[in-house]
């Protein structure tokens, strides 16, 4: 506890306070540094640094008939950790690390322990928008396990060697062109006024599960005889689609919202394993895409709330594999003024 204490701590102290009212009510901008539009503000050429604190998990769950032709449907979770981030953006350049700085905070008899690795690359450029993410988790619990599973006591059964994986690379297209993905994140930019835009996001990943050779499903459930997809040890889909979505921002005095949401499909090549025997299949399956940022937003610094989702499904005929990735990070940076941009001519005043 103390150290989580100390953590938030540490990144209050990263946040600046200073709220004048300079910044909040009327803000005086250097046209060298700042493109000012009618929608938004985009300070191209400061340096922006920032971090963020927050968690991230990525939940899965098993519906699947056993051999008396009962439905079950089990929910499994990883031991949930805190993550630090450290990022940075000049000009069309921008760089994010993460990693998981305390591990395990639950309690490991009752959710074990999970490894956890990340990446996260994003270039936002104008109205396009790419990114790369890659997340794996390894060390599961199945939940309310004296409920669902035959002849267990205990409230979880514990599953060491699960692991989950999601690879996504993606590319949004906002069709508004008032529409700027720097400022609606709120790092190099903010946006003024209220706009909309309809976007659609193109995408092509990897999502799936194994438990190190050994079924996915409780061998509980299994009969000697059984050789269906229940036996699986693996289970996976490579992806691709479109996702339409609508993506909002509005600004009321230097707090910022915003939000982007898309429903579509992506077509997958999808498979399951059992020991050395692999089916595979061609199919379809929904995707979900949720990003939601709020926060204070003035000139020189900003501290924003952010969260995303994105779910996604893998079909069989009496086994359907669903997870979804989540997070949720609080982020606080500062825009400096680079060396060759500090001069204070030409300034341009505007108020909120």
């Amino acid at each position: 506890m103390r150290n989580i204490l100390f953590i938030l701590l540490l990144f209050s102290l990263c946040v600046p306070h200073n709220t004048h009212a300079q910044e909040t009510d009327v803000s005086l901008l250097d046209q060298n540094d700042t493109d000012t539009i009618d929608k938004y503000i985009l300070f191209k050429n400061r340096l922006v640094l920032y971090g963020d604190i927050g968690f991230i998990s990525s939940p899965f769950f098993l519906s699947f008939k056993d051999s008396n032709s009962v439905m079950h449907e089990l929910t499994y979770r990883v031991n949930h950790g805190i993550m630090l981030g450290i990022g940075g953006s000049y000009k069309w350049i921008a760089v994010r690390l993460s990693y998981m700085i305390l591990s395990n905070i639950e309690n490991s008899d009752v959710y074990g322990q999970t490894k956890y690795f990340g990446l996260q690359l994003d270039l936002p450029i104008k109205r396009v928008y790419t990114e790369f993410d890659l997340f794996r988790f390894s060390g599961y619990a199945l939940l309310n396990a004296s409920k669902k599973v035959p002849q267990v006591t205990s409230k979880t059964m514990l599953f060491p060697e699960t692991s989950t994986i999601n690879l996504n690379i993606a590319a949004y297209y906002f069709f508004n062109p008032e529409f700027e993905v720097n400022s609606m994140k709120g790092r190099s930019g903010h946006y003024k006024k209220k706009v909309t835009s309809w976007y659609l996001k193109g995408n092509f990943g990897y999502t799936g599960v194994s438990n190190h050779g050994e079924p996915i499903v409780p061998e509980v459930f299994l009969s000697s005889q059984e050789t269906n997809r229940n036996k699986s040890n693996r289970i996976g889909a490579l992806e691709f689609g479109a996702l339409p979505g609508i993506a909002y921002v509005n600004r009321k005095k230097n707090w910022q919202f915003s939000g982007v949401f898309g429903l579509g499909i992506s077509i997958q090549h999808k498979f399951y394993s059992i020991d050395d025997y692999t089916r595979t299949f061609l199919g379809v399956s929904p995707r979900i895409d949720a990003k939601i940022n709020v926060g204070y937003n003035p000139v020189n610094w900003f501290i924003m709330l952010g969260g995303e989702l994105d779910y996604k499904q893998i079909n069989f005929d009496d086994l359907t594999y669903r997870n979804a990735l989540f997070n949720i990070k609080l982020t606080g940076g500062y825009r400096f003024k680079t060396k060759n941009h500090r001069t204070t001519k030409n300034k341009i005043k505007f108020s909120n």
